[in-house]
């Protein structure tokens, strides 16, 4: 896996101010030119944050883990390569589990000599982080990415489910999501369904209007509703 494959997704919100409308974004595949040459990176910060998204990873219940095991967790949950990558390990405190993931030690390198205060966590951590919610209802939070699906089934506090799929058409990411909601037997008329930045895709939506009678598109600027861009701000959460 090259480093080059990752991808870093970064948002710098302007002063400073973590309520602020206006940020920078950046979101792709990680190579080192882009330290020197993409203005989010040419930047000094006070705080750092990043997430990344590799599908080398998994989650752990919080009461189950043993930090000197955490290479075996990994070995077993993927192929573990420890001499081209390092373990990110965070812990999830409101859902009580610890995320897991492999990332080439050369990105690690070069981002930590860059900007050797930040707080680097899998994207599993940022995303879950954002969407929970005490008390909340059966919900399905779905974001997706260029390729990549990423959802979350949620119950009051509880995760019913969490993972991320490649897709290639809409159809891909509605079978995959009424398979889960199949092995799980949840009825899709029960769920109220997020989708975060779903005005982007409207042909999913359409796909997801079929079979979900509960959907709603989330966009920067909903009232009243959280959405990922603001997600990387739970990772000064990680330990």
């Amino acid at each position: 896996m090259e480093a080059e494959s990752e991808e870093v997704r970064a948002v710098v919100f302007s002063a400073g101010n973590k309520s602020s409308s206006e940020c920078i974004e950046f979101t792709g595949s990680f190579n080192s030119a882009l330290l020197g040459t993409h203005k989010l990176f040419r930047q000094v910060y006070k705080e750092v944050w990043f997430s990344l998204q590799t599908d080398r990873f998994t989650l752990v219940p919080e009461a189950f883990f043993q930090k000197e095991k955490a290479m075996e967790i990994a070995a077993a949950a993927f192929s573990y390569f420890p001499e081209k990558e390092d373990l990110l390990v965070s812990v999830l405190k409101e859902l009580q589990l610890v995320s897991i993931s492999a990332v080439e030690k050369e990105l690690m390198r070069q981002l930590r000599q860059k900007f050797p205060q930040a707080v680097i966590c899998h994207s599993s951590h940022a995303f879950l982080s954002s969407v929970f919610e005490p008390e909340q209802p059966l919900t399905l939070h779905l974001q997706h990415s260029e390729s990549i699906l990423e959802f979350a089934i949620m119950e009051k506090e509880s995760l019913l489910f969490y993972n991320q799929f490649l897709v290639h058409a809409p159809e891909d990411a509605v079978y995959h999501l009424l398979n889960v909601c199949k092995v799980l037997k949840l009825e899709q008329q029960a769920i109220q369904l997020r989708f975060y930045f779903g005005d982007a895709y409207p042909e999913l939506k359409k796909w997801l209007d079929k079979f979900f009678p509960k959907v709603v598109c989330i966009g920067e600027n909903t009232v009243g509703l959280k959405h990922p861009t603001q997600s990387l701000f739970s990772l000064d959460k990680c330990e």
